[in-house]
């Protein structure tokens, strides 16, 4: 797999990006600009058996590379050296037009139509009020079918990769001088754990029943209207939400799991004389995806496609 050297390319000081998941700089490499994101150092975050720095660019590279082989819009990433770090290049999708956050377009729908007695926080965001928001959101006129696959897309997509970080501020709309269009997935390296060492990986791998409690106890960034955060498999599997079906279905239909795995094994364990990844690392996050699809959504899948059979059926 190609890997790219951005200490070859130029530090473009004066653009800066959004984001508190640590160092995030500008380069400009055979003339694209791209965004480099580098590890996050643990030392002011809460948690025993930390590593020195995240893993969030593996997490990120992993998570993006799933969403392009599922098809769904994601922009590029790489993995790449830049100041003596394995770091992670995602091309800047926004040179020639403004990123409108979903918190942004949030603001401009009337309170009264959103957030009851459990209000939206930085810590959580009511589904309902999600859900409202696509549906009122002036911003999202000639586009509202769109978004309303999108979202659901990323929240089964999401639930796969175990990504529990997809808030208000990343994802949206790309605004252009004469254009308005969804902004492609970004912000993934939320995934896949990224704060765990190596050790409590390869540790928690050799047990069939820690991986399933990783895979379905996280919770998600959207509350439910009782203020408490969801269990985004619970959500699924209740199948209460058709639009949410619909999501599922497609994910099943276009799901590799072959592919998956490939792009986990085509990451090299070392390069630039540094560590990149292990193989305890690989296993481990094989498994977790393993797990996600084949105790998770496929089986949901299955309950909705017998559903649909037997409606037509009748």
């Amino acid at each position: 797999m190609e890997l790219i050297d951005f200490d070859k390319g130029k530090r473009i000081g004066i653009r800066g990006y959004r984001g508190n998941a640590g160092r995030k700089q500008a380069y400009l490499y055979n003339d694209e600009l791209w965004m480099v994101k580098f590890p996050q150092s643990t030392r002011d975050l809460a948690g025993k058996h930390l590593p020195s720095y995240t893993s969030s660019p593996l997490s990120e590279y992993i998570g993006s590379q799933v969403y392009g082989a599922l098809g769904i819009p994601v922009h590029d990433t790489i993995i790449g050296h830049c100041q003596g770090k394995i770091v992670v290049g995602c091309k800047d999708f926004a040179v020639n037009s403004e990123l409108m956050e979903f918190s942004q377009i949030k603001n401009t729908i009337d309170e009264e139509l959103i957030s009851g007695s459990y209000g939206s926080s930085a810590q959580g965001e009511r589904l309902s009020d999600v859900l409202k928001v696509i549906e009122c959101a002036e911003a999202f006129s000639g586009l509202r079918d769109k978004v309303r696959e999108r979202f659901w897309d990323m929240f089964v997509t999401d639930a796969f990769i175990l990504n529990n970080d997809r808030n208000n501020g990343n994802w949206g709309l790309l605004l252009g001088r004469y254009t308005i269009e969804l902004a492609p997935v970004f912000d993934n390296g939320n995934a896949l754990f990224n704060k765990r060492t190596v050790s409590v990986e390869e540790r928690r791998g050799k047990d069939t029943s820690l991986v399933k409690q990783d895979v379905f106890t996280g919770v998600s960034f959207f509350l439910d209207d009782n203020g408490h955060h969801l269990y985004p498999f619970r959500f699924m599997e209740s199948m209460e939400n058709n639009r949410c079906n619909d999501a599922i279905l497609r994910f099943a239909g276009k799901l590799d799991m072959d592919r998956m795995f490939g792009i986990i094994d085509a990451i090299p364990e070392h390069a630039w004389g540094l560590n990149v990844i292990s193989k305890a690392e690989k296993d481990f996050y094989k498994q977790l995806l393993e797990t996600a699809w084949r105790e998770g959504i496929a089986p949901i899948s299955e309950k909705l496609v017998q559903g649909v059979k037997l409606i037509q059926s009748l």
